[in-house]
């Protein structure tokens, strides 16, 4: 597992000081990445090894966030504070790599309720296409149809939308 957790720590430690240094080339210094290095190392060991490489993941993509961040404010012409990775991955530090967890979740939040937009139009644009001329599908045969996968990936609640998007919307052109 130390060899996991050292590839993993390398792994989100390289992608975090690349993004951040082409902020400020030169700031971040090679005695931080050790210091950096143990910060991120503890998320690691005092977490589930099965999510580890999630973790990763999901810490990949909140630098991203906070890049995306540091882009924004230096292309609105405001001052932004370059995240120091030790002190930003440090466990005890209440204001700093937690603050993003919040923009992860909302971001993961957002995601959601798209793929579940996506699959109701998309079930949509089926049920409406059953109501055309030379279609082999009757609306009941596609209406069953359409309960089944959508119960199937979300509940009935799925459906429940499903039913409430077809009432608000007259047709699909």
């Amino acid at each position: 597992q130390r060899e996991q957790v050292a590839r993993l720590v390398d792994t989100v430690l390289d992608h975090a000081l690349g993004e951040l240094d082409q902020f400020f080339p030169g700031y971040l210094v090679p005695a931080e990445r050790e210091r950096s290095r143990a910060c991120l190392a503890e998320y690691f060991v005092y977490g589930n090894p099965k999510a580890w490489k999630a973790a990763a993941l999901q810490f990949i993509e909140r630098v991203d966030m906070a890049g995306d961040w540091l882009a924004r404010r230096f292309s609105e012409g405001k001052k932004a504070f370059l995240p120091i990775p030790s002190v930003w991955f440090d466990l005890r530090n209440d204001k700093g790599f937690a603050v993003t967890k919040a923009w992860y979740k909302t971001r993961a939040h957002q995601r959601k309720k798209m793929a579940i937009n996506n699959v109701i139009d998309r079930c949509l644009k089926d049920y409406w296409r059953s109501h055309q001329k030379n279609v082999a599908t009757t609306p009941e045969e596609a209406l069953r149809t359409i309960r089944q996968y959508l119960e199937k990936r979300g509940g009935p609640e799925l459906f429940a939308l499903f039913q409430d998007k077809i009432k608000t919307a007259g047709s699909i052109n």
